[in-house]
C-alpha cells in the first residue's frame, strides 16, 4: 500500500487534505457538540487543532510528525472521526503498521462521520479498500470501490492542486478486478481512469500491464508510447515497450528504446537485445 509521498499521487492528495479538514471542521462541529457533550469544548478545539497541524505537516512531506499529531487529537477527543480518518489514511501511505490497523482506524473514523460524503472523502474509501483487499477481503473493497464510485465523486482544486478522484478510484477498482480475474473489467476502468484524468501516466501504465497480461502487445505499446509522451524520461516504459517490441518481431525499434534515454537505461536494464 506504501507510496512515494513525493509522487504526484501524494503531492495531490496532500494539497486536497487541507480544504478537507477545513469542510469537516465547518461542517461536523455542531454535530460533535450533541453527540461528545462529555469533551470539554477546550478539549475539542485542541483536538480539531491538532488535526489541521496534522494536514500541515503531511502537505510538507513530514507523516510521521502528522501521525503524532493525530494521536495527540484523539487523547483529547477520542470521538474525532477526523482524526481517525487522517490517521488511517496516513498509515496506508507509510504502510508500517499493518493493514489491520490501518482498517479499523478508518471505519472508526467513516462510523464517527458518517455524514460528508462526496469528493473529498474518495482517498479515505480507496485507502479502505486497499486494506481490506491486502487482508484478502477482495469482495469487500470491491463493494467499497462502488460506493465510492456511487457517490459521483467530482474533480475540484484545493491547495492549488487538482484532484481527481473518480480516477483515483477507478484505478483502484481495476486492481480488484485483476485480482479476482476479471481483466476486461480491469480494462474498461483503467480506460475512465484515463478519461478522468488524461495526464496521469499511472492509469496508461497500469492498462498497459493488463495488456500484457492479455498477451495483446500491440495495444501495450500504444499505453506505454502514451506514458512516453507525458513523461518522456520514463525509463521503465522505455524498457517495457521494448520487450513488447520484441514480441511483436520488431527488434529495430526495440534497439532503438534500448538506447533511446541515455547511458544509464543500459545500465539499469541490461542488453535487450543481441
Amino acid at each position: 500500500m506504501s507510496k512515494n509521498l513525493l509522487s504526484p499521487y501524494s503531492l495531490s492528495v496532500r494539497g486536497y487534505l487541507f480544504g478537507w479538514f477545513c469542510l469537516i471542521f465547518c461542517t461536523s462541529t455542531c454535530v460533535f457538540a450533541q453527540s461528545n457533550s462529555k469533551v470539554s469544548q477546550e478539549n475539542r478545539k485542541f483536538s480539531y487543532a491538532q488535526c489541521m497541524r496534522a494536514s500541515d505537516y503531511y502537505e510538507h512531506g513530514q507523516a510521521r510528525k502528522a501521525l503524532s499529531c493525530c494521536e495527540l487529537a484523539l487523547s483529547a477527543d477520542d470521538k474525532n472521526g477526523n482524526a481517525y480518518l487522517l490517521k488511517g489514511f496516513i498509515e496506508s501511505e507509510l504502510d508500517e503498521v499493518g493493514a489491520r490497523k490501518t482498517l479499523s482506524d478508518l471505519e472508526r473514523g467513516f462510523s464517527l462521520v458518517p455524514a460528508v460524503t462526496g469528493s473529498r472523502m474518495s482517498n479515505f474509501f480507496d485507502a479502505k479498500a486497499k486494506a481490506l483487499s491486502e487482508l484478502g477481503r477482495v469482495d469487500e473493497a470491491l463493494q467499497t470501490y462502488n460506493k465510492a464510485l456511487a457517490l459521483n465523486p467530482r474533480n475540484y482544486i484545493a491547495q492549488g492542486h487538482m484532484v481527481f478522484p473518480q480516477s483515483i478510484l477507478y484505478r483502484g477498482r481495476a486492481s480488484i478486478y485483476c485480482k479476482k480475474g476479471e481483466f476486461r473489467r480491469a480494462i474498461d476502468d483503467l480506460t475512465q481512469a484515463a478519461r478522468c484524468n488524461p495526464e496521469s501516466i499511472s492509469n496508461y501504465m497500469e492498462r498497459a500491464k493488463v495488456y500484457v497480461h492479455l498477451k495483446e502487445y500491440d495495444k501495450a505499446v500504444t499505453d506505454f508510447t502514451k506514458v512516453i509522451s507525458i513523461e518522456p524520461s520514463n525509463l521503465e516504459a522505455y524498457s517495457r515497450r521494448a520487450e513488447m517490441y520484441k514480441k511483436l518481431g520488431r527488434a529495430d525499434l526495440a534497439k532503438r528504446d534500448y538506447v533511446q534515454p541515455d547511458d544509464s537505461f543500459r545500465e539499469i536494464f541490461g542488453p535487450l537485445t543481441k
